[in-house]
């Protein structure tokens, strides 16, 4: 996730690493272990953890709007109290690392800033965007 919340307002993307904090420290040890035996440590480092990075080309989870959730088939009870313009993304199953970038879905309003976002369970992401016409973020 950028370490700038208003670059996440702005551009409202992140890199999804892994789905088990156990195993995402493992390889953390298992790149500082690799690199320790490189005669370079840093650039050892860092080609290691490109995937950090958002955008890492790898195929990016598409989320849903409020709409297209409801004629998915999923279950519509987290679509209750949501506020217009919403969408959500199923993480189960998705390859990893990958992208989860809401404004590029195609009813994200282009621009538009995030409000909030939420991991309502380990495998469902809400993205809510700003109200139209609010410029506070």
């Amino acid at each position: 996730m950028p370490a700038d919340p208003d670059r996440l307002r702005r551009h409202p993307e992140l890199t999804l690493l892994s789905d088990n904090l156990p195993r995402f420290l493992l390889d953390l040890a298992r790149i500082g272990r690799e690199a320790a035996r490189s005669p370079d440590f840093a650039r050892s480092v860092r080609h290691a953890t490109r995937w950090f990075s958002p955008n890492t080309g790898q195929p990016w989870i598409r989320p849903l709007s409020t709409v297209e959730w409801e004629q998915s088939g999923y279950d519509t009870a987290v679509l209750d109290g949501l506020p217009p313009g919403s969408h959500l993304a199923v993480l189960s199953g998705m390859p990893l690392p990958s992208d989860l970038c809401f404004h590029r879905a195609p009813h994200w309003s282009y621009g538009r800033p995030l409000e909030r976002l939420d991991f309502l369970t380990p495998d469902l992401v809400l993205a809510i965007p700003t109200r139209q016409g609010d410029t506070s973020h």
